[in-house]
């Protein structure tokens, strides 16, 4: 996954019911102590590398304060600051933005009667983007994501579904070692390399569950490295396709083994064709030994010719010892 999130895991990623006052104060524990603030500025974090406050000498931002939002809120981003700045990244202003439109989002909710709010885990992460974007048509009238997008809201939720959710890490359904230290890498190996595996492209759930298994069993005892998950992935992806097609929905995927050689047989043919589907447009989009690509590097050619002769046309004459020609070597005697 390039990105923080694909659409289908925006729509599954959901930690409502997961908050519990306990695990909330376990999570503040880990925050290291110079980041138990509510005021994250200039003043109180001057020589943080992880903040950028000045661009050259002249102040870039203000900072944020955590004060306004409920208590177990300020634990949660103060949690999502130290896994972004632990994962190598920097704290800029649109993290700024995002919590002065949780501060007033939190005034909203008191203004209207609604119940306060409590902890960033207890809605779903497309229930949350809902209501920012409602929040900030309401005040602005403008509609959508600003100029910085989803992207630092969906890093920060995952980082808290991550660790508030008890399950282990391969049964989640999007690994990622930039969000789960648990994964087993081995030594050499990058943890920002990939953002991770989105297993939702599985259409089944019974097959998506059995493939994080094996690869979870196969990451563990040695068998299989990290990268190489992606290409088990793909594959079960294409015969995923392939079962959705033809309406297979169960393990048990034919009655008997004639039947069952019928679909292998017709499976291979699938990849077969989608092989050779690739391969077509592949050549039609990179196509250099056809004439068409010899005519036009023969037109460059001629082009380039004509301007290195203009160029050379132009010559000063004190450049060629004051005559318009270069002068001809003397003749060898006798």
């Amino acid at each position: 996954m390039s990105h923080v999130a694909s659409a289908a895991l925006v729509e599954a990623l959901d930690g409502s019911g997961l908050y519990t006052k306990e695990r909330n104060l376990e999570l503040w524990q880990q925050v290291p102590a110079e980041l138990h603030l509510t005021e994250f500025s200039l003043r109180t974090l001057p020589d943080h590398p992880a903040f950028r406050w000045r661009l050259g000498c002249r102040p870039e931002w203000r900072g944020f304060d955590l004060g306004s939002l409920p208590e177990p809120m300020q634990r949660d981003f103060a949690y999502c600051l130290w896994r972004v700045i632990d994962s190598g990244l920097t704290i800029t202003q649109p993290y700024a933005r995002l919590v002065n439109w949780f501060i007033r989002l939190a005034e909203d909710q008191g203004r209207g009667g609604c119940p306060p709010l409590r902890s960033l885990i207890d809605r779903s992460l497309h229930d949350w983007e809902h209501e920012l974007i409602k929040e900030r048509a309401r005040r602005s009238g403008k509609f959508g994501w600003p100029k910085f997008g989803p992207g630092i809201f969906r890093r920060c939720y995952r980082h808290l579904l991550i660790a508030y959710d008890p399950r282990e890490w391969w049964q989640h359904d999007a690994w990622s070692p930039r969000f789960d230290a648990r994964i087993p890498l081995r030594q050499h190996e990058p943890t920002t390399a990939r953002a991770g595996y989105d297993f939702l492209v599985v259409e089944q759930h019974w097959l998506r569950e059995a493939l994080k298994w094996q690869l979870k069993t196969a990451i563990e005892t040695g068998l299989l490295a990290w990268p190489s998950v992606l290409a088990r992935l793909m594959s079960l992806t294409i015969f995923s396709q392939f079962l959705a097609e033809r309406g297979v929905d169960e393990p048990r995927l034919c009655a008997d083994r004639q039947d069952l050689r019928l679909l292998a047989l017709n499976f291979f043919a699938h990849v077969k064709q989608r092989r050779a589907l690739r391969g077509k447009s592949r050549r039609a989009g990179h196509q250099r030994d056809g004439p068409q690509h010899h005519r036009r590097r023969r037109a460059v050619l001629r082009v380039h010719g004509r301007s290195q002769a203009r160029i050379g046309s132009r010559t000063p004459r004190a450049a060629l010892g004051g005559v318009g020609r270069l002068p001809c070597p003397p003749l060898a005697s006798g």
